[in-house]
């Protein structure tokens, strides 16, 4: 409608169909194996016949490209000394995902399809000249679409989105030879072979083909009754991540004919969820800079301000004495510790150290037990791309909200509170927010369901939520323009106050004792400070600022 109308975007990208949708019995149109490229072939054809129509032909580019070879050979080897994309998605991912490839090189060969009524006929363009090179080892890859449309569209000032684009040869300079647009592009593309497998048109009463054959409700078309294809995997894995933070690829999924609807589900749940999260933040930060004001304005005039009471603000984060807390569903000094194992090591091997009591000797026992201890340090959750400096997730161990995080029907999301830094400035107080990605806990409790997995993808989505347990017994948000502060309670002793973020000086109000499991154990812990009668904790009742 909009190419036929003449008011397509400035830029649109159109994603071929991965699965076949049941409802229409319209098959895969990707070309990836085991999928018939007849069909890819149809959807170029119609695009470009619908393109040639517009009344915005003379202004349009159309680019089809791959992102695979096909797999034939191709004597041509892969260049080395790529930038990497150094972009924050794939930093605070640590590389990429599943695997820790650090994209420092290209890959195969692939086509790319130039059509434009500006384009003299049977340009090819092997290397891109010296003017649309970045620098002298730039070379094409796909990050070239993105650093020619900057240019065709005036946007060089953004600047480019990662270090990759910035290196990436251009190609406008193929639309910029012609004075004038060609008239001579034909109206309709030759007609593509016939697709290997038609789709049989379903009977409306029963749903199933009108010749009668087959009882299985995927009948219409024979790709529907295959198991997912390796791209299929691939791309229900990561819905499956970033809908349900789970590992792996949805067990549900057992044929390429549930696809189709199960990722329209999960793409809505995500968008749902990333609602919520964006309706959280912005009362958090909302809330953050009201506690501000009432901070100076205590500090100007004098008198207690308390905090917003339960269901109307996010709860405050405090240092209190342990007998002050209460308990569900008012606060909670129960923390679970989550986190990216980047550097994993194999499990702890208790053996020697067994072997050592067992022969009496008091030395060995000692050395083997702290060689164990050492060992089961490297085991803190690190993170490759900065540095192997840890992070971790705090989460309530028993506090909860109820998030509206499911899509169509699905119910609310019990989550806990995350220890959050992303909206406190130096010197104000710490907040706390519905951790992020959190549905595999819609089910239970911390105590019930192993939420690591989720815990983790919270910490991968809010990086606000990350933080690093220090060497000093400091606790520090992960990067950012906060990562030199620490979490401070520097109130009065005995007392329940505001938990702030300090510039660090060493002094003792900084330093906390996690006692409790290690980082994945569902039992937590607390974080102690002073001595072992005070902890950090979140509450939701009002809290006089004190100590500040």
């Amino acid at each position: 409608m909009f190419s036929r109308d003449g008011t397509l975007p400035s830029y649109s990208w159109l994603n071929p169909r991965s699965g076949i949708n049941i409802t229409t019995g319209v098959g895969a149109s990707d070309q990836h194996p085991d999928h018939d490229v007849a069909a890819g072939e149809g959807l170029v054809k119609d695009v470009y016949e619908a393109l040639r129509a517009s009344p915005a032909w003379n202004d349009t580019l159309f680019v089809v490209t791959w992102d695979e070879h096909g797999g034939f050979w191709d004597h041509v080897p892969t260049p080395l000394g790529a930038p990497p994309p150094n972009d924050a998605a794939s930093l605070a991912a640590g590389g990429s995902y599943p695997d820790a490839f650090a994209f420092d090189r290209l890959g195969v060969r692939i086509p790319t399809i130039l059509v434009s009524p500006w384009i003299d006929k049977g340009t090819v363009v092997s290397e891109a000249p010296a003017a649309q090179k970045p620098t002298p080892t730039s070379e094409y890859d796909l990050t070239s679409i993105l650093a020619t449309s900057r240019k065709l569209l005036g946007l060089e000032s953004t600047g480019p989105l990662t270090d990759r684009d910035a290196w990436a040869s251009t190609f406008e300079h193929v639309v910029e030879a012609r004075n004038s647009p060609r008239t001579d592009c034909p109206l309709h593309a030759p007609e593509p072979p016939p697709i290997a497998r038609p789709w049989k048109s379903p009977d409306p009463s029963t749903g199933m083909p009108t010749d009668g054959s087959g009882a299985h409700p995927f009948a219409l078309h024979p790709e529907a009754l295959l198991p997912l294809n390796e791209l299929q995997t691939h791309i229900s894995t990561a819905l499956h991540w970033l809908a349900k933070g789970m590992d792996g690829a949805p067990p549900e999924l057992e044929a390429q004919g549930q696809m189709s609807a199960w990722a329209g589900q999960a793409v809505a749940e995500h968008k749902a969820r990333t609602g919520a999260w964006r309706k959280h933040k912005a009362a958090q930060l909302l809330a953050a800079q009201q506690q501000q004001q009432q901070q100076q304005q205590q500090q100007q005039h004098g008198g207690s301000t308390a905090a917003a009471e339960a269901g109307a603000a996010p709860p405050s984060v405090v240092c209190q004495p342990r007998k002050r807390y209460v308990g569900m569903p008012q606060d909670d000094e129960g923390w679970r510790l989550d986190g990216r194992l980047a550097a994993r090591k194999p499990p702890l091997n208790l053996q020697p150290l067994k072997h050592a009591a067992a022969g009496g000797a008091a030395g060995g026992a000692a050395a083997a037990a702290a060689h164990a201890l050492a060992a089961l340090g490297t085991k803190a959750p690190l993170d490759e791309a900065s540095g192997g400096e840890p992070w971790q997730v705090l989460s309530t161990l028993h506090l909860r909200t109820e998030v509206a995080f499911g899509g169509p029907g699905a119910a609310n999301a019990s989550v806990p509170w995350c220890l959050d830094a992303s909206v406190t400035e130096p010197g104000g107080a710490l907040t706390a927010s519905p951790c992020f990605t959190m549905a595999a806990l819609s089910s239970g409790g911390a105590d019930s369901v192993d939420d690591g997995a989720a815990l983790y993808s919270a910490g991968l989505r809010d990086r606000g939520l990350r933080w690093r347990r220090m060497s000093d017994a400091t606790l520090r948000p992960w990067g950012g323009e906060n990562g030199d502060l620490c979490a401070t309670c520097g109130g009065e002793s005995g007392k329940t106050f505001l938990a702030t973020l300090e510039a660090c000086d060493g002094s003792y109000h900084q330093h906390f004792a996690f006692h409790g499991q290690a980082p994945g154990n569902s039992a937590g812990g607390l974080f102690e400070y002073g001595d072992d009668t005070s902890t950090l904790g979140v509450t939701f009742d009002s809290v006089p600022i004190e100590g500040l």
